[in-house]
């Protein structure tokens, strides 16, 4: 699919991208990026007009995926056969971004590839690149299929770009979900215990190959269908069994993501160069090639789908293009301190209580061990324990059960005091249902209502293992602009109850309060004139009468 990015201002830059099945290009549209895939038999695009369409105004930065079809879905061709296709590509790739742009990385697996491009007026302003691959294919490594990526920074927004091919065939959504999860999993930049939607904004697309599952039991019955649909055009009905919009909505993979809806036919299976379009009786008709986004909570406005659409004058491919138009503003940076400031004489708290996990999931990233009790007659071994000798216990692996405890991290990172301990909850030890009993307080670095507002806190959840690292269990992020709401109600405490996402999947829910002890609008603090002091809470002597909350404040 094609898609733009607007920047927001009229030197801001733009990205073109290029992948796998499909070949990716951007184009600039008023400081916007634009990016287009299309599953393509790069052996044959010489012979395809629209696969050389003509040079057009210019982004700033492309990203480029393409992976030459091999004509079927799980025929292997020589990498000999692609040579001057894949010249071909390369050539109306740079006849219409010109001299202006140098590629600034890529990434190959076989027949997957991505590319990225930037306008050499804009290499100073990109920076953080990073780059890598997941193979998914024969035996969880053939590189027939997974995902590449470029990762990078530009205007203070990092974007991850995705370009994959999953795996293949109908009734195996599963293995799609398992493919998604591993891409995740392997692929991860920056803050390590944590998956790629870390970053502000991640762009996904490629041959996806998630079917529409039509009522019927046989195929023909099926095939029928949806051709029918699709001949009265009748398009929003087909995505009622879109297996990729289902998967998203019951969190099985792509949780928090979003794809565009397609208002427009099937991409997949059709004729090579029919035209009207025919579809290839042998599958069903479906949505294969797609795109999908991921924002940060709080940056979610910041990016917008103006257009998407499937391109059907593409005649080479058993796949047809997508075009898609998206602007992204840049994130906006928030104005840290080391003091709190003249007018202020402490910084702004947050403290958390009531924090609970539920429906948590194992990870197995690593063995947890436990110490376990003996009974009361026998060691380890079998043999008797002598009278009033005392049971140490012993150390077993236990797969059944986690050690989950709550690490406090801030977008971005300077909203916190970088130099102090990580902010973190005490170890709730084989509990998939933790209550955390510790009250941690959140001091943000920052003393204005406008720039608290503009970041966000994260809650990872990470299971506490007594060799090697621990594991990721998942991670909640809370925009700040929802909590600071609730420094102006009556009682200041903003309430949670949000999914635990990891690597795409919904892994249980975490809830919990916020006591907010920040600035309003107008400047002032209106937790003070609530607030109980600790010696209060002692006169009460009860915390049902005064509850106090360690704030500088008080």
């Amino acid at each position: 699919g094609t898609w733009s990015s607007t920047y927001g201002s009229a030197d801001a830059s733009h990205i073109k991208l290029a992948e796998k099945d499909e070949k990716l290009v951007m184009e600039e549209v008023n400081a916007s990026l634009k990016l287009s895939t299309v599953n393509a038999a790069s052996r044959d695009m010489e012979n395809d007009e629209e696969a050389d369409p003509p040079p057009e105004e210019k982004d700033d930065v492309e990203a480029s995926r393409d992976q030459p079809s091999a004509g079927a879905e799980e025929e292997a061709v020589p990498d000999s056969k692609f040579v001057n296709g894949d010249k071909h590509l390369l050539r109306s790739l740079q006849a219409q971004l010109g001299s202006e742009f140098t590629l600034l990385q890529r990434v190959r697996r076989l027949q997957m590839r991505i590319r990225v491009y930037v306008r050499d007026s804009l290499m100073k302003d990109i920076e953080e690149v990073e780059v890598g691959a997941e193979n998914t294919g024969f035996a969880g490594v053939g590189a027939n299929k997974g995902g590449q990526v470029v990762k990078l920074k530009i205007l203070n927004t990092t974007i991850m770009f995705v370009s994959s091919h999953l795996a293949a065939h109908e009734g195996k959504c599963g293995a799609r979900n398992d493919n998604v999860e591993e891409i995740m999993r392997g692929v991860r930049f920056g803050d390590k215990r944590k998956d790629m939607t870390q970053f502000d904004h991640v762009v996904w697309c490629g041959d996806l190959n998630y079917r529409l599952t039509p009522p019927g039991d046989e195929k023909e019955t099926k095939w029928s269908f949806v051709v029918d649909l699709i001949n009265q055009g009748r398009f929003q009905e087909l995505l009622a069994y879109d297996e990729l919009q289902r998967e998203i909505q019951e969190g099985k993979a792509f949780a928090g993501f979003q794809t565009p809806p397609c208002d427009w036919a099937p991409t997949f299976k059709v004729t090579r160069g029919a035209t009207p379009t025919e579809y290839n009786p042998k599958r069903i008709p479906s949505y294969c090639d797609r795109l999908v986004l991921h924002s940060q909570p709080h940056l979610r406005e910041n990016l917008q789908v103006h257009h998407y659409e499937g391109c059907h004058g593409f005649l080479t491919s058993d796949h047809k293009p997508l075009l898609a138009r998206i602007s992204i503003e840049p994130t906006p940076s928030v104005a840290t301190s080391t003091q709190p400031g003249q007018d202020c004489a402490f910084f702004p708290q947050l403290r958390f209580f009531n924090l609970r996990g539920e429906g948590l999931v194992v990870v197995d990233e690593g063995l947890t061990l436990q110490r376990k009790k003996r009974s009361s007659t026998e060691d380890k071994t079998g043999a008797p324990t002598p009278a009033g000798a005392e049971d140490k216990g012993y150390w077993t692996v236990d797969r059944a059960k986690a050690d989950p405890y709550l690490v406090f991290q801030a977008s971005p990172p300077t909203l916190l005091d970088t130099k102090a301990a990580p902010i973190q909850t005490e170890v709730v030890s084989q509990d998939l249902a933790p209550l955390w009993k510790t009250s941690p307080v959140v001091t943000l670095r920052a003393t204005d209502h406008v720039e608290i507002t503009r970041g966000a806190i994260t809650l990872l959840i990470m299971d506490h293992d007594m060799v090697g690292a621990h594991d990721f269990m998942g991670a909640v992020t809370l925009p700040l602009q929802d909590i600071c709401q609730a420094a102006e109600t009556e009682d200041g405490v903003f309430h949670f109850s949000k999914e635990v996402l990891r690597y795409g999947r919904i892994h249980g829910m975490l809830s919990g309060s916020i006591e907010v002890n920040v600035p309003g609008a107008s400047g002032a603090f209106p937790h003070k004139g609530r607030c109980i002091s600790p010696r209060q809470v002692e006169e009460a002597n009860t915390l049902e009468k005064a509850r106090g909350c360690n704030c500088t404040v008080c």
